[in-house]
């Protein structure tokens, strides 16, 4: 070989180098990025499973006493959660790729369950303090869902460092 072929053969060793950490560099961008996008969505769930335990300014008409009014602000708030517990399952596996995140949606999820099953046990027993029963577990749900969107924020945080 005469040295113009060893210096072609280094200049397309070193090409080929180039391309393959490049390569690399955009799937680590990419992965991140998806990372990103993920973490947001649970934050996006937890936030607006805040705003539905958070809903108070329901109008009430007519001559309707305060328990009937606060069992229509629950019964509403309520259902606005039902809509977003069916997101619990997508958000469990999205949290799998934040092991740190992961057991705060599970505990998000847990509480979601035990108000849906005090939220119909006093439904069924036509609870007269409807709102005194139900309220505690309406703020247990806050309370996670806050937790899991401070968590989030530090988890993503820590990522773009």
């Amino acid at each position: 070989m005469v040295i113009g072929d060893w210096i072609t053969l280094g200049a397309v060793i070193i090409a080929l180098i180039i391309g393959i950490l490049a390569l690399l560099q955009t799937n680590r961008i990419q992965k991140r990025q998806y990372k990103h996008l993920f973490i947001n969505e649970i934050i996006d769930w937890a936030t607006e499973i805040m705003k539905s335990t958070r809903i108070e300014n329901i109008p009430i008409v007519g001559s309707t006493d305060l328990e009937t009014a606060r069992r229509r602000v629950f019964g509403n708030k309520y259902f606005q959660l039902y809509g977003l517990d069916a997101k619990t399952n997508y958000m469990k596996r999205i949290a799998a790729f934040f092991p740190q995140v992961s057991n705060k949606v599970r505990e998000v999820e847990l509480n979601l369950n035990e108000l849906s099953r005090v939220f119909f046990e006093a439904v069924d027993r036509k609870e007269e303090k409807f709102g005194d029963v139900v309220d505690p577990y309406f703020r247990r749900v806050d309370k996670s869902a806050e937790e899991l969107i401070e968590l989030a924020i530090q988890v993503k945080t820590e990522e773009l460092n």
